[in-house]
Formats: C-alpha cells, structure tokens, sequence
C-alpha cells in the first residue's frame, strides 16, 4: 500500500508542480473574474402512514443547501470546494441562567442539522483526454452521485436503493485519475485511491452506509479502497450505460484495534440511463459483499454507548436494484419549454442478502418499494415534485409503510 501511495504522489506532483507560474506581484494571486459559485437546496415535507411505527411525526425537511465555489488558477488547474447546510444547519448557544439557586450556565442546541466541507478537490488538466485529482474527491458508485441536482431525479428524494446502501452524496479523501476515449471520447472512465470505511458504523438496517467517516475531527486512513467507474456514452446522445466498483478493507479504520481479522468491503454495480425524446429511464443494480461480517457484528456489540453506534448484526452481503420510467407529457406541447414528468419507479433492497456465522438473516430489512409521482421543471432550474411511495417488508405482519411526499428544489 505505501508503495501505492508513493507511486501515486511521484505521478501527481509534477503535474501540480508544473501548472504553477510565477507571480511576483501578491494582489495578482486572486481575481474575481476566476471564480465561479454555483448552489442548489431542496425542502420536503412528509406525511406518514406506517404499520411499522404507528406514531411517526410527519415532518418538514430543509434538506439541504450546497454552496459551491470553483476557482480556476490557471485554464488547468482548478479548485472545487462544495459546503452542505443538511436539514437546516446547526448551532449551539451557552446562556446564563439567573433563575436557578445560584445562576447556572446552559448549552442549548439551537439546531440540529448538519454542516459539512462535502468536496475540497484540486483538479489539474493534463489534456484533453486525462485529468488528476487530489483531495475530498466523489466515490462515483451508482447513479445518484452524478445525478444529485433537484433536476437530476424524478422522485422528492434520492431513490431508496442508492440512500439505504450506500452513503449518499459520497465522498473520500484521496487521489484519482479521469480519462476520456474512444470516438467522440464515448467512454468516460475513473480511478481512485481513497480512504477507507469504518467498520464500527455498519448495521442491519443500512449495512455499511454509515461507516462513511463524519463523527471525529479526523479521518481514519490505515485502510484505504479502489475505486473504478467506467461509462460508454451513446452515439448523438447523452444516454449512458456503466458499471463501477468499489474494494476495501474497513477494520483497520475502527476507533479501537478490537478486530483481529480484516473487513473487505465491495461494492460492484451496473447502471444505466437512457433518454428516448419524451421518455426517460433509469436503471441500476447493487451487490455489495462484506468478509468476515459475523467478526464484525461481534465487535460492534461490544462498541461503547458514548460512539453512538447501532451495534445491530451485520449482513455479509447486500443487494438493491431499481428501475424508474418518466415521461414528459409537456412534449405534446413543442412551445412549451417547461417538463412535467410523471414517473414510477420500482424498488428493492436487502441489506441481509446473506449472514454468515450465528447472525440471522432479518427479513425485516428485505424492502420492496413503488413510487409514484410528478416533477416540473421551469427552467432547467427549479423544480415541484409530489409522489406517493408504497413499501412492504420481509415479515408477515404491520409491514406496510405508505409515504406521501411534496418538496421543490433549485439550482443555479
């Protein structure tokens, strides 16, 4: 692994080095005429009707707020940075209280969302075929991690195959290398080296999604992953079909060495989207595969209180596929340049698609799901959705959960 990394630091070094130019005057460093903000934000409200928990609050959700900077250094060289305001951000305030017997002070959370630095990512263009990037970089497995604008899918939410199994909106610390090929650059290709996953955060209910690193100040990185994407774009289209993969270990990424044995996660899709004039669909299929599951879900039982940890048994392998349909019925209407796609979509998803050891197969986390709805689009920009999901689960009793669901979103 060290001589991994080495190799990869040698070959992307002198590309950075090499965009560099002189500068002898300081207040030529930075020019507004460089830099370029994009945003996108999207809100839901939900009302529920669930057999499995019969007093769910129906909620609203400030979903989230991405502000994106870009700046370029040179036509090469570029920085993205990429900050998401999650379910309306957080706070914390301290007060001091006089009414107690002798006057205390409080710490109040103000809010309880989330505010995160999503993408730090430094990308160098070595030409027209091949680029490098380092930094807080995507994990490009599935479809949601390139279709992740309001715009970009049909339904109020991201598709619950995709949010269930793996993190949504992923991304990693590392290094990577982009390529284009073929006639018209039709293939589209990535390579990857980035940390890896925390064991200690995988459960029954969303198997590894959750071993995505967030809780501490810093990374664990005595494991890391490879990841590849590869993309064949149509002819005179912007239809695509793929697959991608995902391989690493996760063990060595706990808070504490309470494994003796590794975790190897895997992840291996194949997806595709496809535009026919009015009609669009979306397909994919997920398998993911952990080793030594049953070690895992041991150590997790044993994890303390204060890691705020499901410590729930572990599949050794998961599995989701889905396939949605949308079709724009404003194309009956060539001056209109609005879309109002009605879609449906269906949905599956196990994360206990196999156990090993003594951990049961749960059938409660094997879900079927349709969904139902509209989107309208003005703009290219802003978008009104409604859909309907209907779910059933793997056991034989109070295994409905119905979910309606309205929410806008923008993008700029």
């Amino acid at each position: 692994m060290k001589s991994i990394l080495f190799f990869l630091l040698i070959v992307t070094f002198p590309a950075l080095s090499s965009a560099q130019t002189p500068v002898s005057d300081t207040s030529q460093l930075f020019s507004l005429s460089k830099l370029s903000l994009s945003a996108y934000g999207s809100m839901v409200y939900q009302h529920f009707n669930w057999q499995t928990f019969r007093d769910k609050n129906n909620s609203i959700d400030n979903e989230r707020l991405v502000i994106e900077p870009e700046y370029a250094f040179t036509k090469r060289l570029f920085l993205e940075i990429e900050i998401e305001f999650e379910h309306g951000g957080t706070g914390v305030t301290m007060e001091f209280d006089n009414e107690e017997e002798f006057g205390e002070f409080e710490i109040d959370v103000e809010k309880g969302g989330e505010v995160q630095l999503e993408e730090l990512q430094l990308s160098y263009q070595i030409n027209s075929h091949f680029s490098l990037k380092a930094g807080r970089i995507p994990v490009p497995v599935g479809l949601v991690t390139s279709n992740f604008m309001p715009v970009d899918y049909f339904s109020t939410t991201y598709n619950s195959v995709e949010s269930v199994l793996l993190p949504t909106k992923w991304y990693e610390n590392g290094l990577g290398l982009e390529f284009l090929f073929g006639g018209n650059n039709q293939f589209h290709g990535e390579i990857l080296l980035v940390n890896g996953l925390d064991a200690s955060g995988f459960s029954s209910a969303n198997w590894v999604r959750n071993g995505y690193q967030l809780k501490f100040e810093t990374v664990s990185a005595d494991n890391f992953a490879f990841v590849s994407r590869l993309d064949y774009r149509l002819p005179n289209s912007l239809s695509i079909i793929g697959l991608s993969a995902y391989y690493g270990n996760s063990a060595g990424n706990r808070p504490k060495p309470d494994m003796e044995g590794p975790a190897f996660v895997g992840f291996y899709d194949a997806h595709a989207e496809l535009f026919l004039n009015a009609l669009t669909l979306r397909s994919l299929v997920l398998f993911g595969t952990l080793t030594h599951a049953d070690e895992v879900s041991e150590a997790n039982r044993n994890l303390s209180n204060n890691l705020n940890a499901k410590r729930t048994p572990v599949g050794s392998a998961s599995l989701g596929y889905y396939l949605e349909a949308g079709y724009n019925i404003l194309s009956f209407f060539p001056a209109k340049k609005s879309i109002l796609n009605v879609f449906s979509g269906f949905y599956y998803y196990d994360t206990m698609a196999a156990v090993t050891g003594d951990v049961f197969d749960n059938p409660r986390w094997q879900r079927n799901e349709v969904r139902a709805g509209l989107q309208y689009i003005f703009n290219n920009q802003v978008s009104a959705k409604a859909d309907y999901a209907h779910r059933w689960l793997g056991i034989p009793e109070d295994n409905i959960e119905d979910t309606y669901t309205i929410g806008f979103g923008f993008q700029f």
